[in-house]
């Protein structure tokens, strides 16, 4: 019985310890970001190496390929649907506008793959290559 009554003491401390340190950081925002930004700068290589095998690992998995081209989405402006719109990407194989079929290369192209959207609202409208992306007919949105 004694065993249980420590073993459920110790957990007791733990998540007091969990839960005071939780109100801690939130308390201390700006000397946790300093504290962040030493071990950044002190770490940097250990950090990249860390980064740069980890995108080694997952860069090549379709799931790691779909987070990453989404994200990139999100950071340009993109609004809609994300996992509707990655399928059609994906799926798409001739340009909407001239019809060329699209290369899969990562080296971009005339015949790249690009997500063609309105700059003001961010809205998707079709998946285009990079020739017609860059038209002056597709700027004037």
């Amino acid at each position: 019985m004694k065993v249980l009554e420590l073993f459920i003491k110790k957990h007791i401390r733990k998540s007091k310890k969990k839960i005071s340190s939780h109100f801690w950081h939130k308390k201390n925002k700006k000397i946790v970001s300093i504290k962040k930004k030493i071990y950044r700068e002190n770490n940097k290589e250990h950090i990249s190496k860390r980064e740069a095998k980890w995108h080694k690992e997952n860069d090549k998995k379709p799931k790691g390929l779909k987070s990453s081209k989404i994200a990139d989405w999100k950071y340009r402006g993109l609004i809609g649907n994300y996992n509707e719109i990655y399928e059609r990407y994906i799926n798409t194989f001739n340009c909407d506008l001239c019809y060329i079929d699209l290369s899969i290369d990562k080296i971009r192209k005339s015949n790249s793959r690009c997500m063609d959207h309105n700059h003001k609202t961010g809205e998707f409208r079709a998946i285009v290559c990079c020739s017609c992306n860059n038209s002056r007919l597709l700027r004037m949105y």
